[in-house]
Formats: structure tokens, C-alpha cells, sequence
């Protein structure tokens, strides 16, 4: 948290970026095998989103769908989700 902090205070401008690979391993955490496949296509579609604007809107409406059935995977989302968006 410091890092991250200290480079928005030295550089206010840049994009943060978060890897993916680890986001969805912790998403996948939050969600039954069974149904993980179906979610992770609906995860993928929002990372290849064409820009951050679409990947926002798909994000929302994915939370939409999983807030009631998964809430800690919609809060993983959440946290911290322009970061993954930014490429």
C-alpha cells in the first residue's frame, strides 16, 4: 500500500496496472468449481473489453448478475477495479 501510494504522490498521471493472472486465481476462490467456467468467461469478456469505458459497463452489470450469489466475489471485483481495466 505505501508503494502504491507513493508513486500516485510522484507521478499522479500514470496508470496503475494489476495482473490479471492473480486477480482471477483470487476470484476463482470466491466461486463453486462447478460454475467457476461460466464466470470465468464473463470475467474474460470484461479484461479483452475493446476500451475501459465498455470493460467498466460489463463489470457493473456482471456485479449486477453475482451481487446476491457471490457478494465476496463481486467485492473482490470491486476492489481496486480500474487497475485490472487499465491496459
Amino acid at each position: 500500500p505505501g508503494l502504491i501510494r507513493a508513486v500516485e504522490e510522484v507521478f499522479p498521471d500514470s496508470l496503475r496496472v494489476r495482473c490479471w493472472f492473480h486477480k482471477m486465481q483470487n476470484l476463482s476462490d470466491k466461486v463453486p468449481d462447478e460454475e467457476w467456467e461460466d464466470v470465468k468467461g464473463e470475467l474474460i469478456a470484461i479484461r479483452d473489453a475493446a476500451s475501459w469505458e465498455m470493460g467498466r459497463r460489463l463489470a457493473e452489470a456482471f456485479c449486477e448478475k453475482y451481487a446476491s450469489r457471490y457478494p465476496s466475489l463481486v467485492r473482490c471485483l470491486r476492489e481496486d477495479l480500474e487497475a485490472p481495466l487499465n491496459h
